[in-house]
């Protein structure tokens, strides 16, 4: 297996225990106000193995770099949403509602209406239906992976030393 395809994996499978252990915490279902913000955290994961497979590749310029992230990226895309498919089908089928539900909450505490709350809460259930939330969440990996990895390459090409 080459690097970018175990690197991948790894982000992925990675990325899907992160959720599943949200989940088994309670942070998707009752403890959802601590769940909104742990999500967040889950960048650390690919962000990491992006890291570490660059240290191995050695990308030696900025598109080879991208071109690795990419490959990285949609290895862990594929094993994403495949398990966000399982995720919402069988392990919390009710989570979109219910962050739908907290989104309108908070819109509505925030001093917007009920009524343009409920239409804002409606519309976002009608996008985030299948398919469109596989294909939202399959394209949104490879783009955070394409941005992780330029500022990767960024921060850990070599740097010319000054005379």
């Amino acid at each position: 297996m080459n690097p970018e395809t175990r690197y991948g994996a790894i982000a992925g499978i990675g990325v899907s225990l992160w959720i599943t252990t949200e989940f088994l915490l309670g942070l998707h279902t009752t403890r959802t106000s601590i769940g909104q913000y742990t999500g967040i955290l889950s960048i650390l994961v690919p962000a990491t193995a992006i890291y570490y497979a660059f240290r191995r590749i050695k990308p030696g310029n900025f598109w080879s770099g991208l071109k690795t992230g990419f490959t990285i990226s949609a290895v862990a895309a594929l094993i994403i949403t495949a398990f966000m498919a399982l995720y919402n089908s069988y392990m919390n089928p009710g989570w979109l509602e219910n962050a739908v539900e907290l989104q309108k909450k908070t819109m509505i505490e925030s001093g917007i209406s009920p009524e343009k709350a409920e239409a804002g809460s409606s519309e976002m259930l009608k996008l985030y239906k299948e398919p469109i939330r596989s294909i939202s969440i399959f394209l949104g990996v490879i783009i955070q992976g394409m941005i992780l990895a330029a500022i990767t390459y960024w921060a850990t090409k070599p740097r010319a030393k000054a005379i």
